[in-house]
This record gives C-alpha cells, sequence and structure tokens, in this order.
C-alpha cells in the first residue's frame, strides 16, 4: 500500500517556513508556492507555517490517530503484555473518540499493572468521558491510594470535567493539593 508523508516545519528558526525552501538550487517547488500565496504567515489563524488549513490539518492528524491505532493493535496481539503499546492504543482510540474500545483497555492495563497509579488514573479519565461517575472516582481514588500524587494535572484534566463538581473529586483534589504543598 503506497504512503504519502507530509512534514510541516513547526515553530520559528531557520528550517521552518519560508526559509526551509529559499536559495537551493534548483529552487525547491515550494519556494515558488510561498510566494504565490500557497504559504501563510504563521500567526495567521487556522494556518500551520506552509499554509495547511485546520480542517485538513485536523483530518491528517485523524488519519495519522488511527494509522497509528492499527500499529499498536497489532502489537498488541502479538505481544499481549506490551503495557506500554496498550497504553499509547487506549490514548490513541479515546482520541479518535472510540471511548468503550479505550475503556477496554485501559480495563485490560488495570489488570496487568494492579499497582500502577498511572493506569487506574487514566481508566478513571476513560470512565469520566463516558458519563460514569462513580466507577471513575473509584478509579482515581486507587490512583491516589496507589501513590498518584499530581494534584494539579488533576484539576487542569479535561478528561475528568464530568467529575469537577463532584464532593468526592473535590475532596481528593484538595487532599492532592495539601499534599502538593508539604512537598
Amino acid at each position: 500500500m503506497p504512503c504519502a508523508v507530509l512534514i510541516v516545519a513547526a515553530g520559528r528558526g531557520p528550517y521552518t517556513g519560508e526559509t526551509l525552501f529559499r536559495g537551493a538550487d534548483p529552487p525547491h517547488p515550494l519556494a515558488t508556492a510561498l510566494p504565490a500565496g500557497y504559504g501563510l504567515p504563521m500567526d495567521q489563524v487556522g494556518q500551520t507555517p506552509l499554509g495547511i488549513d485546520r480542517r485538513l490539518r485536523e483530518r491528517l492528524e485523524t488519519v495519522g490517530q488511527e494509522f497509528l491505532a492499527r500499529i499498536l493493535r497489532q502489537e498488541t496481539e502479538i505481544h499481549p503484555e506490551n503495557l506500554e503499546a496498550l497504553a499509547g492504543l487506549a490514548h490513541c482510540l479515546t482520541a479518535l473518540g472510540r471511548l468503550e474500545e479505550g475503556l477496554r483497555v485501559d480495563q485490560r492495563l488495570v489488570a496487568l499493572a494492579p499497582d500502577d497509579p498511572n493506569v487506574h488514573y487514566n481508566l478513571a479519565c476513560s470512565l469520566a468521558l463516558l458519563g460514569r461517575k462513580g466507577e471513575a472516582l473509584d478509579a482515581l481514588e486507587a490512583a491516589a491510594a496507589l501513590g498518584y500524587d499530581d494534584g494539579e494535572h488533576l484539576l487542569g484534566d479535561s478528561d475528568l470535567a464530568a467529575l469537577r463538581d463532584e464532593p468526592r473529586f473535590r475532596a481528593l483534589a484538595r487532599r492532592l493539593a495539601s499534599a502538593d504543598r508539604q512537598t
């Protein structure tokens, strides 16, 4: 299967945007495309340095996530206890909106690494995204009991937004914040 790779120079510096393609002999095709209006300044809303439309960029990111999910799924079928591949797969599936599938992978991770606070935290995120608040709070409390202590991340994690008004969540956040102050 043919595969096209698109490399977009991001940021500022000698190898980004226009400067990347100027001065080559013969001139790189993008050196003429940029002045012709195909490349937009980096600060223009909805554009990347080479002028890729936001919608196209989002679609490319989705295609990349789908590809990565397929690779990680194959890896976990060959090596079913590869925790790193499983964690990556759960993340990809969640990013793709395949929340139930991501949840199943997170549950598998908890079964394989029951003493890892991060897998319990990620399970809580999956459960919260699915609106399963009680189970999500149980998983968060398990993560904290196993040593999860990043209260700042907990408060800023958008995956846990559904839990913010829950008394158990607020109590856990206070407990982690006070532990942060003591260290």
